[in-house]
């Protein structure tokens, strides 16, 4: 197992995250419509789970993609089989003509590598050699079931090097939490992994960490997206803005220190920028941080 987890979870995840990222183009579209309240779009979610479980228990890798893909073009077809689709319900159906060959061995590396290939060009030598991918599995949300992404991020040191860990709750690990992944894996990289390689702790009170790198994090990840994901950027871009604002809900420890950074970031963009070539997209007042443009 590539990582510190039990054939049949590490099958299930990854099941469920190919399964995701052969249909990159249209998860925009499909996370659009989860919270509609459509017994299609439930039929459809539902048929994402089981199908990842039946991957969970395959005998390979490879087994656990096809067989989760063979699981999930079936319940497409039950769940699409009603007549009388809206015609946002219709948008799904181009769900069903993705192809598991275009899978990843591991979506969790591919996306996680990504980032780490542009970050290493911002830090240089300062860069650690040491660093690895941990995926972990959540027992629940880590905020608030009626968040969207079901995930967060944790940078560690260990006696082995330096540890990003992606947390997730498999159950969450739907359209809006897969496009996000790019989005923590920056965050943590820009943010945490250089200080945490030099011996420092990971202070999530710190207006320079959690708010003016963070500034700087999803302005980066936002420019790279095209770049290195161009079939899903459009939507990862968006959803990158709506995860901004509720991965530090007001009362978190960090919210404060977040909004200081992101003020302070701004300011310095546009005390270096010439006059007239920068327009915020950042907010002035104490509210939930929105990316630039």
């Amino acid at each position: 197992m590539p990582y510190r987890l039990q054939a049949h979870m590490w099958r299930g995840l990854l099941s469920r995250a190919a399964l995701l990222e052969v249909r990159a183009q249209h998860l925009g579209a499909f996370s659009s419509l989860v919270d509609s309240g459509s017994v299609v779009v439930r039929k459809v979610l539902d048929g994402l789970h089981l199908s990842a479980a039946s991957g969970g228990e395959a005998v390979s890798d490879a087994k656990a993609i096809a067989l989760a893909e063979h699981c999930w073009q079936r319940e497409l077809g039950r769940a699409l089989a009603t007549p009388r689709l809206t015609n946002h319900e219709t948008n799904l159906q181009r769900l069903s003509a993705s192809s598991p060959n275009g899978a990843s061995a591991d979506p969790f590396a591919a996306l996680y590598q990504g980032v780490v290939d542009r970050v290493v060009t911002l830090y240089g030598g300062l860069w650690p050699d040491d660093l690895r991918l941990d995926l972990v599995p959540l027992e629940d949300h880590p905020r608030s079931p009626a968040d969207a992404y079901a995930l967060s991020g944790q940078t560690t040191s260990t006696p082995k090097g330096v540890v990003v860990e992606l947390q997730v709750h498999p159950d969450g690990l739907g359209p809006a939490t897969f496009l996000v992944i790019p989005v923590v894996f920056a965050h943590e990289c820009v943010c945490h992994v250089v200080p945490c390689a030099a011996g420092q702790l990971v202070n999530d009170e710190s207006a320079f960490a959690e708010g003016l790198m963070d500034w700087a994090s999803l302005h980066h990840v936002r420019r790279w997206l095209p770049q290195l994901w161009p079939a899903m950027a459009g939507a990862a871009r968006s959803h990158a803005k709506l995860f901004s604002a509720v991965a530090v809900p007001k009362g978190h420890r960090s919210y404060s220190p977040r909004i200081v950074g992101w003020q302070a970031a701004e300011e310095l963009v546009s005390q270096l920028t010439p006059p007239g070539a920068w327009r915020s997209g950042c907010p002035r007042a104490l509210s939930p941080p929105s990316p630039c443009a």
